[in-house]
């Protein structure tokens, strides 16, 4: 297993890695996204943000591809055979989870595996941000599953 945490964000307890781990007893899961926590003086945009979208029951998504690789762990084997893909420049964990879905592989989400993220996953509404992301979006065909 690949486990990938970005450096902007901290486990919230010692069962991190294990909660993911645990995922992955169904051997068709590709890989596996945690919930994601606002600290205290985060903006309010982004507590919303990060609270909306990143909510308190597990679930296995078989045709959803939405994945967050900020908080994550993914199968080797097929890391090995699909990594993200470095020339779409945000959002490439999604690119992969739409690819890994359509082999009919599955994505796991997990609460457990739980993250304090320093900002929010949509940057405070960050409208440059928004337009490269609905651009990169657009151009592989991810408005609809």
């Amino acid at each position: 297993y690949i486990a990938i945490i970005s450096g902007h964000c901290v486990p919230t307890d010692d069962r991190w890695l294990s909660a993911f781990h645990s995922c992955f007893e169904d051997r068709s899961i590709a890989g596996a996204y945690g919930r994601q926590e606002p600290l205290p003086d985060t903006s309010p945009n982004d507590k919303r943000d990060l609270w909306t979208t990143f909510g308190i029951e597990p679930k296995i998504q078989k045709v959803d591809y939405f994945f967050h690789n900020a908080n994550s762990m993914i199968v080797k084997d097929i890391w090995e055979k699909l990594p993200f893909d470095e020339e779409i420049q945000g959002v490439e964990d999604r690119d992969w989870a739409k690819k890994v879905l359509g082999l009919g592989y599955k994505i796991a989400y997990q609460p457990l595996a739980n993250v304090y993220h320093f900002h929010g996953i949509h940057h405070d509404g960050n409208p440059e941000r928004s337009q490269r992301v609905a651009r990169v979006i657009e151009s592989i065909g991810m408005r609809g599953a």
